[in-house]
């Protein structure tokens, strides 16, 4: 289509499913103070978008709403916003920095995926979980802090950010979920809490810069390649006793191409090899 330029009547009250998905040459949109929510998939597509306000009078933002903008370079989005839906920003390739409002509460699956330019996002206290995919992909990522309400984090949530240099699991998180640092290849510390019973399968695998890793003694199972390929990590710290550690299930491979040689437990070393 070739719309490029539009303002909105302050009469409208929502922007429907599909408002304006495929509309290829729309650079800027100015939404009105009577808009309140966003449908699923209205922006999808609109690759020539460069930035947009979206007004305080909106509390929801639906699935896909801006997926593939792949020319947004900055959003703002209002306090007001309570919901942010799946895919919501997927593919903005050059969106920069984003802040999500404090009334969130969950990072839907995939919300940031292959938002490559991003380099850093605020996440409110009041996020309680991480969907799947939430991040994978955003590569030039370099720090995150994870808000302590956080209980849950979905499988591949920070799928290949290689730029993600450290990152701190909030008390409450049970499950490291499948391929969730998968080939977050700078990642050189993380710190596990006590709360974490198990570690899914290639969580942590191509992680060639981590060095080292404490895994807590609340640690049950260990799954198939979760370190394969960490090829830095020389150091394996675990907090519970040899006996503890060698309960454990472990899954194939679990340290496939690891250099570390034993894992040093609260009384004594157990060998690896």
């Amino acid at each position: 289509m070739n719309l490029i330029n539009i303002t909105l009547p302050n009469f409208i009250y929502q922007i429907d499913n599909y408002a304006f998905e495929g509309c290829t040459n729309l650079e800027s949109v100015t939404i009105p103070d009577s808009v309140t929510s966003i449908g699923d998939f209205a922006f999808r597509g609109c690759t020539s978008l460069t930035s947009i306000t979206i007004p305080s009078s909106v509390t929801g933002i639906g699935k896909n709403a801006f997926l593939r903008c792949t020319s947004l370079t900055s959003i703002s989005i209002p306090s007001s916003v309570t919901s942010i839906g799946v895919e919501a920003f997927s593919d903005c390739s050059s969106l920069t920095s984003i802040t999500i409002p404090a009334k969130v509460t969950s990072i839907e699956d995939f919300a940031f995926s292959g938002c490559s330019s991003l380099t850093n996002i605020t996440i409110p206290s009041s996020v309680m979980s991480i969907g799947r995919y939430a991040f994978s992909g955003c590569t030039s990522l370099t720090r995150i802090t994870i808000p302590s309400g956080v209980t849950s984090i979905g499988v591949g949530a920070f799928y290949r950010c290689s730029s993600l240099a450290s990152i701190t699991i909030p008390v409450g998180v049970t499950s490291i979920e499948k391929s969730i640092f998968y080939e977050c290849t700078n990642l050189g510390s993380i710190s596990i809490p006590s709360s974490v019973t198990s570690i899914g399968v290639e969580a942590f695998s191509d992680c060639s810069s981590l060095t080292g890793i404490t895994i807590p003694s609340s640690v049950t199972s260990i799954e198939k390649e979760v370190f394969y390929g960490c090829r830095s990590l020389k150091r394996i710290t675990f907090s519970g006793t040899s006996e503890d550690w060698n309960s454990i299930t472990k899954g194939t491979n679990w340290n496939g191409l690891v250099p570390a040689t034993k894992v040093v437990c609260s009384d004594g070393e157990v060998s690896l090899k």
